[in-house]
């Protein structure tokens, strides 16, 4: 599969990263109702099927996610038009999340597997560490 490579700044003291963007799969369903940018960058997000009905322990929310690798900090910013009670964590870790008009802005540290639950909703961010 073609993971094409997007240079870009990012990170802290404007350091430079670079950000590899997985296209969506034949087939996926491309998430109209939120906006994804890392690092200024329109990431797309991809709806999980079934996740407003499944029954796997978690409550059954609507769920869209992203996966992307980089080797630095990202900066990310997700337009819905609500902000409600948004909550982000890793693993065994909370994560800040600024809601300004309608968009949630939140820094993903580092490579990891994170979850915002936000109005209703449930979005995953996978970040992979991009390979040496």
């Amino acid at each position: 599969a073609m993971r094409p490579r997007v240079l870009c700044l990012c990170g802290l003291l404007g350091a430079g990263c670079s950000l590899t963007i997985y296209p969506p799969a034949p087939g996926d369903e491309v998430d109209a109702t939120a906006h994804l940018s890392i690092d200024g960058r329109e990431l797309p997000l991809v709806v999980e099927p079934g996740s407003g009905k499944r029954c796997d322990g978690h409550p059954a929310l609507p769920s869209s996610r992203a996966r992307f690798a980089s080797d630095g900090t990202t900066r990310a910013i997700l337009s819905l038009g609500a902000t409600r009670g948004a909550r982000l964590r890793a693993v065994g870790r909370d994560v800040r999340v600024d809601a300004t008009n309608g968009s949630l802005a939140f820094v993903l540290d580092r490579p990891d597997h994170y979850v915002l639950r936000v109005a209703g909703r449930r979005f995953y961010f996978w970040v992979d560490p991009l390979a040496a």
